[in-house]
């Protein structure tokens, strides 16, 4: 076995056991080759720290209803079916800041979040829904996005 012996930090002058570099534990985990990877604090943008805060905030606001076909939604929470009611009008991908904003957010029965998102597909022009709605919405959105940004 090894035996340590304690020396000086080069950062904070303390004698204790030297982990890496010169420098003691503590000092090490400040700098930059230390710091380990950790989960961020979630900033709460628009007063929602999640998605699924969101979505619940919509859903117990809302008439259970697609905003597109009418038709009523049934409440499966947990299951994807109830994740894929929740259509994000511009993309999370290319508009982070607008992940959490609820005017972003439509509550959609599954099978038109799933045209919506596959827009270019046949399955959307021989649908019986008008998803203009949703196309006048992002274009909407995106302008607001743009505003707030620049």
């Amino acid at each position: 076995m090894i035996t340590r012996k304690k020396k000086q930090c080069k950062s904070c002058g303390r004698t204790t056991y030297i982990f890496a570099r010169g420098l003691c534990k503590y000092c090490y985990n400040k700098t930059s080759k230390g710091i380990k990877k950790t989960k961020k604090k979630v900033k709460k943008a628009y007063g929602f720290a999640s998605e699924k805060e969101l979505f619940l905030y919509l859903w117990e606001r809302s008439d259970k209803k697609c905003m597109i076909s009418g038709k009523t939604l049934k409440h499966f929470e947990g299951t994807p079916k109830f994740w894929h009611m929740f259509a994000h009008i511009l993309g999370k991908g290319a508009y982070p800041s607008y992940r959490l904003n609820p005017d972003n957010v439509w509550i959609v029965h599954p099978d038109v979040h799933d045209l919506y998102d596959n827009r270019g597909s046949d399955k959307q022009k021989k649908s019986e829904y008008d998803l203009s709605p949703m196309y006048k919405a992002k274009e909407r959105l995106k302008k607001q996005y743009y505003k707030d940004f620049y």
